[in-house]
């Protein structure tokens, strides 16, 4: 196994040092200028790419450099999808809000017509600004005409007094949304599964929590075929059915998340030896699993077989995390090793 500094030293002297500086530099600037919407997704998306910087030296192996780098666009792809969909719903959450706001600040003031009317109008203009100088004008606007609420609040205060809770009560139910918001950003959009970020915040917490914990990921064998063949759409139709099998063979109290890619994880607490968990994921796989799909106007069997690899929770997120990701290439096809640590692939036939 050829490290790319030894490779680069023989075809180019001179360059090794050059191409690291140039890689270490993008993955630093990927950490430093992604940006921010939820803190916490934000925190730990900029943790991630630093742990896998901290990977890359000038002994990496070139297959392991290929490795690192799909898993760092695997991490920024969903960090981005993520991110837009928390921005889209927040920011329909704030028209929510500005909508709400509008309907309680006119039933506490019994405002003027003339007030009500340009009131609405901001509160119109600002759903459709696009630019922050539309809304810097419309802080203006808004404030003028809060002014003149206010005069009228303080001819009204003994009615004032009586809505204001409600002000407060729409302010919370509003904030509650937001955070729920944030929480389904990380929802995969084919199986509705946890995404994994919140798979990598499962297994902290597990590791933290001192029990016999496994990380059991599946990967189905002929996805890339189907969606070769068929389009993305059977893909999704196959995925779905994997969650759904998954979900039903496992114990309730197991968690399901999706992974990178086409991958699933699975957290089980078993007992102390890794083979009961071996034994019970050799008869999920090797479970038959039908598949009949309407492709075209025509009705297709989808064959549907799943490899998958059992961990120890143990060690470090990271080096738990690289594993699983190790594991998850060699099943797409892409001409990589598995890592000698990991437990062997199986596939419903073994």
């Amino acid at each position: 196994m050829i490290s790319i500094k030894r490779y680069l030293a023989k075809h180019n002297p001179g360059a090794a040092d050059v191409f690291r500086r140039v890689i270490t530099i993008l993955l630093q600037a990927i950490e430093l200028h992604a940006v921010e919407a939820d803190e916490a997704d934000h925190n730990q998306f900029r943790s991630t790419i630093r742990e896998v910087t901290d990977q890359f030296t000038d002994d990496t192996p070139a297959e392991q450099s290929l490795v690192i780098a799909g898993s760092v666009a695997a991490t920024l792809r969903d960090y981005n999808e993520r991110t837009s969909r928390y921005i889209r719903a927040q920011s329909s959450e704030y028209h929510r809000m500005i909508s709400m706001l509008t309907e309680t600040v006119l039933d506490v003031t019994h405002g003027s017509k003339r007030s009500t009317q340009r009131l609405r109008e901001i509160e119109q203009q600002l759903e459709r600004a696009s630019v922050i100088e539309d809304v810097r004008i419309l802080r203006l606007k808004l404030d003028q005409c809060l002014q003149s609420i206010q005069e009228e609040i303080q001819q009204q205060a003994t009615e004032a007094a009586t809505t204001v809770g409600r002000l407060s009560e729409t302010i919370k139910e509003s904030e509650g949304k937001l955070e729920a918001a944030a929480a389904s950003a990380d929802s995969d959009l084919v199986t509705g599964l946890p995404g994994a970020t919140t798979a990598e915040r499962a297994l902290v917490s597990t590791a933290q929590g001192g029990r016999n914990t496994y990380a059991v990921a599946v990967v189905p064998n002929t996805l890339q075929a189907i969606n070769a063949r068929y389009g993305r759409e059977a893909g999704d139709h196959v995925l779905r059915k994997v969650c759904e099998h998954l979900c039903n063979s496992l114990s309730p109290g197991d968690a399901v998340f999706r992974w990178r890619g086409p991958c699933f994880l699975a957290l089980l607490e078993r007992g102390p030896e890794v083979e009961e968990v071996r034994s019970e994921m050799a008869a999920i796989a090797g479970t038959k699993i039908e598949n009949v799909t309407e492709i075209a106007g025509r009705t297709v069997l989808l064959p549907i077989t799943l490899s998958w690899s059992a961990f120890a929770i143990n060690g470090s997120r990271r080096e738990l995390v690289l594993r699983i990701d190790q594991f998850v290439a060699t099943q797409g096809g892409a001409e990589h090793r598995t890592d000698a640590r990991l437990s062997r692939p199986r596939t419903a036939s073994q």
